[in-house]
């Protein structure tokens, strides 16, 4: 058997009008093998074995065991195999007019369920009906991708949900984004281009505002620092008169005035 193989297969177009496969295939990609996903359809990998990395706009996704990728029309993205652990992947190239379903995905990066992936894992080497059969698997990820969403959250709200929650104990960006499951740097992004403010200065500008409560309620400035997650006085009081203009003492004088 060899190491290294890919399988590709240009399949017959039948006319499917909401999700047309035109291509799929299977590689085990040597050691930092890398492609260029600028294409005018959809692309999909999923992920068997090993790991890789998704590059779009910028941004670096991780990509393990059971995930899928997802290259929409006309995307420049590029993808690449660990050099220790290179990723072995199956792929459906596709059009329709439902496969701007994937666009409006919070992540390129996502998981299937048990089921489709096991669909997936049958999908290669099937003979007569494999376009009928990877229409169906893609079908069972739209699915897959779709359930859920509209009840789901946005990230960019969970994350300002998180803050307002936490914002008394240690959070970071990194701790929100690893219970989000998802990349640190995409939530970065997504939040400042929603929200007009970075989540580390969010989470800044929650402590303060609950600061300036306490401080008005008569507490004192050692309090008031501790209750919205700072240990440290002097640093709670450079970052206050930062964010206010007045340092904690003048705002509490201020407010009891």
């Amino acid at each position: 058997m060899e190491k290294y193989r890919q399988i590709s297969y240009a399949l017959l177009d039948r006319g499917y009008t909401e999700l047309n496969p035109i291509s799929c295939g299977s590689h085990r990609c040597p050691p930092g093998h890398t492609a260029r996903g600028l294409r005018d359809y959809y692309l999909i990998h999923y992920v068997v074995n090993g790991m890789g990395t998704l590059r779009i706009g910028g941004v670096d996704y991780t990509v393990h065991p059971g995930k899928i990728f997802i290259i929409k029309e006309g995307e420049d993205a590029l993808y690449f195999a660990d050099l220790q652990d290179p990723w072995s992947y199956i792929y459906i190239g596709f059009r329709g007019s439902l496969a701007r379903r994937f666009d409006s995905l919070d992540s390129p990066v996502t998981d299937i369920s048990a089921a489709t992936a096991g669909l997936l894992g049958s999908l290669i080497g099937r003979e007569d009906t494999m376009e009928e059969f990877a229409a169906a698997v893609l079908f069972a990820i739209l699915a897959d991708v779709s359930e859920g969403r509209s009840q789901r959250p946005h990230y960019v709200r969970r994350a300002a949900d998180m803050i307002t929650a936490n914002y008394m104990d240690k959070i970071t960006v990194e701790s929100i984004a690893e219970t989000l499951r998802i990349d640190r740097r995409y939530l970065s992004r997504i939040f400042k281009k929603r929200m007009g403010i970075s989540v580390k200065d969010y989470i800044i500008k929650v402590r303060m505002e609950r600061a300036m409560e306490h401080l008005a309620s008569g507490k004192s400035v050692a309090l008031s620092a501790e209750l919205v997650g700072y240990v440290d006085a002097f640093n709670f009081s450079k970052m206050f008169k930062k964010h206010t203009g007045m340092s904690p003492k003048e705002y509490a004088f201020s407010a009891h005035r």
